[in-house]
């Protein structure tokens, strides 16, 4: 009777998980379907996104005119539109997945698993 209510505890513990682990499936499935994953370099609004080809076709005319210091104000300039967005995309109708608090919360579902289950068989 004993071994029954341990495993029934057991059991109870993994499953404190399993909301984690439908989210972790939604997000894994597409990858394992062979959707591709795209991690952007950096996201702007539209507005930013219409200075930033602006600033482009400026910056483009200074490298050809040889306007070094042009090229490289207009450059500087660019740096400073665009924002890291840390996520990661599988299509663009379904939106971006922040990568925080995903990652770290993902490796925390990790630890105490491993924790439960190692506790489980360091008992047997």
């Amino acid at each position: 009777m004993r071994k029954a209510s341990k495993a029934t505890n057991f059991w109870d513990r993994v499953a404190e998980h399993d909301h984690w682990q439908k989210d972790v499936k939604e997000r894994r499935d597409p990858v394992a379907h062979r959707i591709p994953l795209h991690v952007p370099t950096s996201i702007v609004t539209l507005e930013e996104g219409r200075l930033y080809s602006s600033l482009c076709h400026e910056h483009i005319e200074a490298v050809n005119e040889m306007e070094a210091q042009k090229a490289d104000k207009l450059s500087a300039r660019l740096e400073r539109i665009c924002k890291f967005y840390p996520c990661f995309v599988h299509h663009p109708e379904n939106g971006a997945v922040p990568l925080y608090p995903t990652s770290p919360t993902d490796m925390a579902h990790l630890i105490r698993l491993y924790a439960i289950v190692e506790k489980e068989l360091a008992s047997i």
